[in-house]
């Protein structure tokens, strides 16, 4: 799509024209496009990914002990390159692990000296989160420069080497983002 400068030949433009321009602004881009009627496919993989995206809504509400993580998702999507918030980055990155691993993907809900707990995406999933997952922590969330790999056998893992103030990030061993940078609170 096409970035514009002056719509109209005005300083901005929203809405639509008749029903076949629309204009507007999104993440601060100025764009104009033709009016379309989206289609609502009610297939059973559109449906599938309509609750997976539910299941990561309300894991973003409502899952986390603690703001630090939130604010650890939001740095991430500050320096991402990306217009995108902490939520876009979060929802994103889980909802792709979700549909990758549906009864073992997971979030990270608190993070503490001792160590962190997962959460299934899905609440329905009694199954433990096993699996090797590499902690990555440092001073500052640009400079994660210790890691460790440490094996999860329930829906929390402990004994990690971080302290308080810093900062962990947390992947499985294939790479795949589980918790972005977040300081470590208590």
């Amino acid at each position: 799509m096409a970035k514009i400068t002056a719509p109209f030949l005005s300083l901005s433009a929203r809405g639509s024209i008749g029903k076949t321009l629309v204009a507007g602004a999104w993440k601060g881009v100025k764009y104009m496009r033709q009016h379309v009627v989206p289609a609502n496919p009610q297939s059973v993989a559109q449906t599938a990914q309509r609750d997976i995206m539910a299941l990561c809504v309300v894991a973003w509400q409502t899952g986390f002990e603690t703001d630090s993580i939130k604010a650890g998702w939001n740095y991430f999507a500050s320096v991402s390159g990306k217009a995108q918030s902490g939520f876009n980055a979060f929802v994103s990155t889980t909802a792709k692990n979700q549909a990758a691993n549906p009864t073992a993907a997971c979030f990270i809900s608190m993070v503490t000296t001792i160590g962190v707990t997962l959460t299934p995406v899905n609440p329905d999933t009694t199954a433990p989160v096993m699996g090797d997952y590499i902690f990555r922590y440092g001073d500052t969330p640009d400079a994660l420069t210790h890691s460790q790999t440490k094996t999860v056998s329930d829906f929390g893992v402990g004994g990690i080497e971080a302290t308080v103030g810093q900062f962990v990030s947390v992947t499985d061993t294939n790479g795949v983002l589980i918790l972005a940078p977040t300081k470590i609170l208590a």
